[in-house]
């Protein structure tokens, strides 16, 4: 091996390294958010949000410079575009700003994680997956030391909304769940990644979370369809018939399902009434003022194609309740925040920024899902990593029709960004081979 080769061999080494502490750097800040009184947590979110962003703007510019990646080039040229709509229609500057580092976000993660896994190779490949995988297993043994401290000695109830679950990331369930067919993973590993499946699953009623059952649904689809051996889908539809006849027939299904029939009553008429859920309320009403606030703009009928520029606000006509904090409210009487990702990004950046969030996506999802089985015969830790990768994919885009989940976030972009650098790396090994 020359001096270049064991240059380029380290560069990796460092490079996948990075890669694994920035990635982890969002989850670790948004993890402890738990300890921020409630008065302080927005201003925590902020702060918190601009750390990260910063970590990842000077990571970058450390490493490569003013070189950014074509898709960040795009998205960045877009949000310009944006922050100079939401100057003209006068928003508030802290909005304007906030908003157009938000929608950057995932493409900056992008743009940066191509530099820093340029020299990977199928090693530091296998290091970031199971790094990864191992630090958000701290997160989940944090996460249920806390639960079973709640539950013996807080004396709380073992269901309770929103936060009566073990969260599990996308990530993490997909890789515990690939690797669970892998013969070399060890009998006590696999209980371990069998424990986290379980907390995922089971998160929804825990938390009587509608968005998390939603999620559910969509990744346990995905992993029937495109993963499961025919034995496994059998297994899965016996398992899942017997849940769903449990489930419907308990005590329990009313919490969820009483939260999918109010929204499903609110979609046709809002109207707030004692008993009706605050959070399913506010959703509806933001989505419904902000296609109206973009149905009266004067810029008709380019709004639908550009939106409202970045801090766009919208205005309520009803009495929210308290389904929306009050540091939400501007001075001018309008709201900021929206929960539903995709008419955020439609309200502020229209069809043209939506597009943008949808087609990278599938992209990624396309591509991960197309490497994963390419790898699977030859490392199945590279299959799960990949594969996992997709389950991210689609659990971001169901996120994304209750909540944010991409939008202002960075971990789907440097994972985007190591399906790419894989791919390169996985064409070249094949062109060594056949050379």
């Amino acid at each position: 091996m020359n001096f270049d080769s064991m240059n380029i061999e380290n560069y990796g080494k460092l490079g996948a390294k990075l890669f694994v502490f920035i990635f982890i750097s969002e989850f670790f800040f948004g993890f402890f958010g738990f300890l921020v009184p409630q008065p302080n947590y927005s201003f925590y979110l902020i702060v918190y949000f601009a750390i990260v962003f910063m970590i990842h703007l000077v990571s970058h510019f450390m490493k490569s410079g003013f070189f950014y990646n074509r898709f960040f080039v795009l998205a960045l040229g877009y949000a310009i575009f944006s922050l100079v709509l939401g100057l003209i229609n006068s928003w508030e500057l802290k909005d304007i700003l906030g908003d157009s580092a938000r929608f950057i976000a995932p493409f900056l993660a992008y743009s940066l994680g191509m530099v820093l896994l340029r020299h990977a190779d199928f090693n530091d490949f296998e290091a970031i997956a199971s790094g990864i995988a191992r630090l958000l297993m701290i997160f989940v043994a944090i996460n249920l030391s806390m639960k079973l401290y709640k539950l013996f000695i807080l004396n709380e109830p073992f269901i309770s909304y929103p936060l009566g679950g073990i969260k599990v990331e996308f990530f993490l369930f997909g890789y515990a769940l690939l690797m669970l067919s892998c013969h070399s993973v060890s009998l006590k590993t696999k209980t371990w990644y069998a424990c986290i499946v379980f907390f995922f699953i089971s998160f929804p009623i825990l938390a009587v979370s509608k968005a998390a059952f939603l999620v559910v649904t969509s990744t346990t689809l995905l992993y029937f369809l495109f993963f499961a051996k025919i034995r496994m889908r059998l297994f899965i539809l016996s398992l899942a018939s017997i849940g769903i006849c449990y489930f419907v027939f308990s005590e329990y299904s009313i919490l969820i399902f009483d939260r999918f029939r109010e929204a499903v009553i609110l979609l046709n008429a809002v109207n707030m009434s004692a008993g009706i859920d605050d959070s399913t309320f506010a959703r509806i009403i933001e989505v419904k003022q902000a296609i109206y606030g973009l149905s009266t703009s004067f810029y008709y009928p380019l709004q639908y194609l550009i939106g409202l520029g970045s801090g766009a606000l919208w205005f309520p006509t009803e009495d929210l309740g308290h389904g929306l904090a009050h540091e939400n409210f501007r001075a001018s009487g309008g709201v900021h925040h929206i929960h539903m990702e995709w008419a955020s990004l439609y309200f502020r950046h229209g069809l043209i920024g939506l597009m943008l969030y949808i087609l990278f996506i599938g992209y990624v999802f396309k591509s991960s899902l197309r490497l994963s089985f390419l790898v699977k015969k030859s490392n199945h830790r590279l299959y799960a990593m990949l594969g996992s990768i997709s389950f991210c994919c689609v659990g971001a885009f169901t996120y994304m029709l209750t909540d944010t989940s991409i939008y202002g976030h960075f971990s789907l972009g440097l994972l985007a960004a190591a399906t790419d650098t894989f791919a390169r790396t996985y064409k070249n090994s094949r062109l060594l081979r056949n050379g």
